[in-house]
């Protein structure tokens, strides 16, 4: 088992100057769940033998790379890019 990191935008909305300026500063533009982390996730075997910095990409997921601080047991990846969902797309517009 390994601990995944699946990051989401870190700031609430394309505003955040003004959000940083006004009531509650930087902390009220931060998007309470920018980080999501799936401690108990299943990966390749062929993962294990990982080294820092290498990158991946996890099927539907999105690109991630070895975390700096994992020790490898438990592996930690942490998601660098998302992959665009083309079929949620298609699937909205009734297509």
């Amino acid at each position: 088992m390994s601990t995944v990191s699946t990051g989401r935008p870190s700031r609430r909305s394309s505003s955040t100057r003004s959000r940083i300026q006004g009531e509650g500063g930087l902390a009220a533009s931060l998007n309470p769940r920018s980080l999501e982390v799936l401690p108990s996730a299943f990966v390749e075997p062929a993962l294990a033998e990982a080294s820092e910095g290498q990158s991946f990409q996890l099927e539907r997921l999105g690109y991630f790379c070895v975390d700096p601080d994992s020790t490898g047991d438990p592996l930690v990846l942490n998601r660098t890019a998302t992959l665009r969902d083309t079929w949620a797309k298609v699937a909205r517009r009734g297509g």
